[in-house]
């Protein structure tokens, strides 16, 4: 049970993250300034790897059960990135980031494997 947890928890903070990043890339004012739609399109596979995690009986469709579940782990996510959003915008630029990163590399804030990695793009 243990293990499932911190499987469900590690995919909806990756789930979080690249959600983030997608927001910021969807942002009007980034449409304004010619976002990049592939690395946009870069993040739908993960997003939707992490998101399929919650399809318990793999039929292709998330029930009422399933989303209850995605629902339940995404606001338990935003509570734990909440703090980081030091101006209070809605948004995660690079210094906050920048300490979600350091929390993540201290131990104070689990992260998926591999967020934070060398081809990562979530702290963009």
């Amino acid at each position: 049970m243990k293990y499932i947890k911190t499987l469900a928890a590690g995919s909806v903070l990756g789930l979080a993250i690249g959600g983030f990043a997608l927001a910021q890339t969807l942002h009007p004012a980034a449409a304004q300034h010619g976002a990049n739609a592939a690395a946009m399109a870069e993040h739908l596979p993960h997003l939707f790897a992490h998101m399929a995690s919650f399809d318990a009986n793999k039929d292709g469709q998330l029930d009422a059960t399933e989303r209850k579940s995605l629902a339940e782990a995404i606001a338990g996510v935003y509570a734990r990135l909440a703090p980081y959003d030091a101006n209070h915008d809605g948004m995660l630029d690079a210094t906050e980031m920048a300490a979600i990163k350091s929390a993540v590399e201290n131990g104070q804030l689990e992260c998926p494997h591999g967020a934070f990695g060398a081809n990562s793009t979530a702290h963009h």
